[in-house]
């Protein structure tokens, strides 16, 4: 999983044609995306979340649905008090093995990059607040294959974290350690959609699944899946995945997990596996 500093340097064009109205009416006049009532992209109200006008993400949210007037996506959310109970503390307390998952915006291929993914969230020992180092690692080409380019004891704009968002719950989010000041507002989106009672797996998503995938015999959705690899704030919204604390997981427990998100309302045919077999997570951080 590559990650770039490219999104830093990528301005939305609702925001700059937003900031030129305010220097000038004759810009504001030439710009094409000045309309108030205009709904922001997706990636653009995840990313930002409350710092930006709801409406209008609303309004976005409806379009996605537009295609087929009569059939919406169900409305699905990460862990709460209201939909489940979510511990953070035993979430974080062990590695994570990626089984399957939905490609992303991170990632260029499943053939380089579907192979020994795991997760592993450390807590940091000197933060005021409840921030965790977020490594994730995988091999490149083959399970013999070097780790990919993402590696969080590499530069401070590589190393990245993570905590939970401002609202708590299920809804995590991932920065880079730089900018963890603004990450329980503004990092990239982990909505925790379950978990096993004991912790053994977990149903991650990048962001709201509201892509309409499916309309009969059910609706089903999923999350964005037209995303550019060349702009990483693009990849925000994107991604499902199912993890276990095993490096391995049988068949029965990756049928559980899919069949919690059909009952759920979200699209499976997308996950693909990723491979483990011989995986030996040479410089990995595991906790196990």
């Amino acid at each position: 999983m590559t990650f770039s500093l490219t999104w830093m340097l990528f301005i939305p064009t609702e925001v700059c044609a937003a900031s030129s109205s305010l220097r000038s009416t004759a810009h504001r006049n030439q710009s094409r995306n000045l309309n108030e009532t205009q709904p922001l992209p997706d990636w653009f109200c995840d990313f930002f979340g409350g710092m930006i006008d709801e409406e209008r993400c609303q309004d976005s949210n409806t379009e996605n649905n537009d295609n087929n007037s009569t059939v919406k996506c169900p409305a699905i959310f990460p862990l709460s008090n209201e939909t489940g109970v979510f511990d953070m503390s035993n979430f974080t307390e062990k590695s994570w093995f990626v089984q399957k998952q939905q490609i992303d915006g991170f990632q260029t291929s499943v053939e380089d990059d579907f192979y020994c993914l795991v997760w592993t969230y450390t807590e940091r020992e000197n933060d005021n607040a409840s921030f965790f180092d977020f490594d994730n690692y995988g091999t490149t080409g083959g399970v013999e294959g070097p780790q990919q380019e993402y590696d969080s004891g590499g530069t401070k704009w590589e190393q990245w974290c993570a905590g939970q968002d401002e609202f708590g719950g299920g809804l995590v989010r991932i920065s880079p350690c730089l900018l963890r000041s603004f990450l329980v507002r503004t990092g990239f989106p982990q909505w925790v959609l379950a978990v096993a009672p004991d912790y053994s797996w977990a149903i991650v998503a990048g962001g709201e699944p509201d892509e309409l995938q499916q309309t009969e015999p059910t609706p089903l959705c999923t999350t964005r899946t037209n995303v550019s690899k060349d702009v990483l704030a693009d990849s925000s919204g994107s991604g499902l995945w199912l993890l276990t604390r095993d490096r391995m997981a049988s068949n029965d427990t990756i049928a559980e997990m899919e069949n919690v998100l059909l009952d759920m309302g979200v699209y499976t045919e997308k996950l693909l596996p990723v491979v483990h077999n011989g995986c030996t997570y040479k410089n990995a951080t595991l906790r196990e």
